[in-house]
């Protein structure tokens, strides 16, 4: 069986995709008394027993955060999916799908949901569990508000429905940097988000050392451009999604991320019909990295319910 793919939707969207694992599906099984579940699509071993058969985990699809306006999935697939996998148990197949290269300056995010609607209909076939980060959540939001039939489970990571207050003033800063023809200093003040110091500095040595080959492979800095100036013209077109939000959905953030106050990510909680929200007290927009494990447990419990 094909452990992953690396390809490109109608020319513009390049993803990623690594299927369930057989051996963690088989160890599920064992814990689950008299099953009975239908197999679908996995193939059977000749020595599992019939009786016992494979269940059909639905696929996780990844709304990437801003680092895929900078670099497409396509460059480092395999390590992306593999950073990934660090919250998405391997039961579940995963799929990551970046943005378009060359994002043109008239996008909307409701625009960019309507590719990937496009993309989950014609390629996955099926409705998924969506699970968005930071900017991801831009285009999540209205995804999950549009297309509720697609969305099985909603996991929004560091993100809220808008940007406001010192999440501006950060975003115009990147903006900046962008504009100016500094991608350099724009991934270097990126990393220097961390809570930890020492992740900081090592964010930036692996940038440095990293550079020379990244530079040569990053999307065009017009692709940042025109994303982030979309998010910061439209801080509250977001809003009008949430109540049209379906499926149950899981808010994980931090109470000093950069983007986003307390106060936005109660507010996104409570008009979601069927939400729940997790702060990780003093954590940033980087808490994901951060609190590795406490996130991931948040989501495989989730995922699991």
């Amino acid at each position: 069986m094909q452990k992953q793919t690396i390809g490109v939707f109608r020319n513009k969207y390049p993803y990623a995709f690594s299927p369930s694992s057989l051996g963690l599906q088989k160890r599920a099984i064992k814990k689950i008394p008299g099953s009975d579940i239908i197999i679908k699509k996995l193939p059977l071993p000749k020595k599992f027993k019939p009786n016992m058969e494979i269940p059909d985990y639905p696929p996780v699809i990844i709304f990437p955060p801003t680092h895929h306006l900078l670099w497409h999935v396509g460059i480092d697939g395999e390590s992306q999916l593999s950073s990934y996998r660090l919250f998405i148990p391997s039961e579940f197949p995963l799929y990551i799908i970046s943005y378009d290269p060359l994002l043109p300056p008239d996008h909307t995010s409701e625009g960019i949901a309507k590719d990937f609607k496009d993309f989950i209909e014609e390629v996955i076939q099926r409705p998924v569990i969506l699970m968005a980060l930071s900017y991801g959540g831009s285009v999540g939001i209205p995804f999950a508000g549009m297309f509720p039939e697609l969305v099985i489970k909603l996991i929004l990571v560091v993100c809220t429905y808008t940007v406001r207050g010192s999440g501006i003033e950060l975003g115009n800063e990147l903006l900046q940097l962008a504009k100016d023809g500094k991608p350099y200093t724009l991934e270097k003040r990126i990393g220097g988000l961390y809570r930890s110091k020492i992740l900081s500095r090592l964010s930036n040595f692996k940038l440095w050392k990293d550079w020379p080959e990244l530079e040569e492979v990053m999307n065009p800095l017009s692709t940042f451009i025109n994303g982030y100036t979309h998010l910061l013209e439209t801080p509250l077109t977001r809003k009008e999604y949430l109540p049209k939000i379906t499926a149950p959905t899981l808010i994980i953030g931090g109470t000093h991320d950069q983007f986003s106050s307390v106060q936005d990510y109660q507010e996104t909680r409570n008009l979601i019909p069927n939400a729940k929200l997790e702060l990780f007290e003093g954590h940033t927009h980087t808490v994901p990295v951060e609190k590795i494990f406490g996130v991931r447990e948040l989501i495989e419990s989730f995922l699991k319910e």
